[in-house]
Formats: C-alpha cells, sequence, structure tokens
C-alpha cells in the first residue's frame, strides 16, 4: 500500500503520495591510498515518522510502528468509523500516539504519553492560527 501524508487539519487526511528519496550514490575510491576526497556527495536525510495504512482485519490494533514507519490498521472498525464520520485525523494520531507510546515510555507511563502527545497535537494548530491572526502581517 502507498504512503500518504498526514495533514495537521484535524479531521483531514491528505492521500497526496509520498515518494522516498532515491538512495545515495556510493563514493568513488580514491586511486592514490594518501589522496583525500574532497568531492563528498551531500546525501539527503530524512529524519522522523512516515505513515502508511494497511488492512489488518485480525489485528486489535489500530497501529504498529515498524523501523520508522507508523502503520495504520484500516480493517480496524474504529478507523471504519472515523472515515464516515470524517474524523480520520484524529484516529491516526491517536493511532500513531498508541504505536509510540509502547516504545517510548514505561508501560505504566504510556496514558500519560498519549495524553501529553494529544495535547501537542491539538496545540499545533492553535499555533498555525495564531501566526495567520498577527496584527500587521
Amino acid at each position: 500500500m502507498a504512503a500518504h501524508r498526514v495533514s495537521e487539519t484535524p479531521g483531514r487526511v491528505d492521500a497526496s503520495p509520498v515518494h522516498p528519496a532515491p538512495p545515495p550514490a556510493a563514493p568513488e575510491a580514491p586511486t592514490d591510498r594518501h589522496a583525500v576526497d574532497t568531492s563528498r556527495t551531500r546525501r539527503t536525510v530524512r529524519y522522523g515518522l512516515s505513515i502508511q495504512f494497511d488492512a489488518r482485519p485480525d489485528d486489535t490494533e489500530l497501529a504498529r510502528l515498524i523501523e520508522s514507519t507508523v502503520w495504520v490498521n484500516e480493517a480496524h472498525p474504529a478507523y471504519r468509523r472515523a472515515a464516515v464520520s470524517r474524523s480520520e485525523g484524529y484516529h491516526v494520531a491517536l493511532a500513531v500516539a498508541l504505536a509510540l507510546a509502547q516504545l517510548a515510555v514505561d508501560p505504566a507511563k504510556e496514558h500519560a504519553f498519549v495524553v501529553a502527545f494529544l495535547s501537542r497535537w491539538g496545540e499545533a494548530i492553535e499555533r498555525r492560527q495564531s501566526r495567520r491572526r498577527r496584527p500587521g502581517r
């Protein structure tokens, strides 16, 4: 299934595909063993998560984290309900928070992590709106 960008706008999922960067070219070996390679190629490095969707009807989890990709389970009843009510953005945020919580904190602190994650996610839209409303711009 293709990767998709997730919009920060609540309830909206941007379905534009995410295209991974091509692999970096291998550096050439110097011909002289004492030569210094001054033609270093800059590599494009992308830090962060990608979010992709797949259907796992037998899986009870909303999402799972594999390497740096959160896979959202489109077959989960909660995702289908979110799609019908046009609240996929919130569902994806919650699914990502739950998937990351298992890795980020001890089990006793997962609830606090999810609450803090969703709080920051919600605040992001407020910061964007306040930047638009600044007088003199």
